[in-house]
């Protein structure tokens, strides 16, 4: 594979791993909000939509392991394909493409999911 496009390769999976880093960083906080709200007492009525958003910021652990997971193992075919391993190339492309999706999917959950929990806090405890 020629050098460039090894290069753009290895940078789009630096940037897949920035912003892991910072999806999982803000999971931490968003339990961490969570669990504040719940010491600080709440209105019964929001048990549910917490238990629900703790559901979800445990299933975003999930998905951000297996990314990494993914990520990982793109490196190493990365690592392979810097080596010489030159049939390795299209399992390189092909897992690239894949991740690329994926990332790109949970980008989208998170941001939603983001949303939705800063939506939830700002009307239950701001607005009441």
């Amino acid at each position: 594979m020629e050098e460039m496009k090894l290069k753009q390769l290895q940078y789009e999976s630096e940037t897949w791993s920035r912003l892991l880093i910072f999806m999982n960083d803000e999971i931490i906080r968003f339990k961490t909000r969570l669990s504040e709200v719940l010491r600080a007492g709440f209105d019964d009525s929001m048990l549910n939509e917490l238990e629900h958003f703790q559901t979800h910021f445990l299933e975003a652990d999930e998905w951000i392991i297996l990314l990494r997971n993914e990520l990982a193992e793109l490196n190493m075919l990365l690592i392979r394909e810097r080596t010489g391993d030159v049939h390795r190339n299209h399992n390189v492309e092909s897992k690239t493409g894949v991740l690329r999706k994926q990332v790109t999917g949970a980008e989208v959950k998170f941001r939603k999911l983001k949303e939705s929990f800063h939506d939830f806090l700002a009307d239950k405890i701001l607005y009441q």
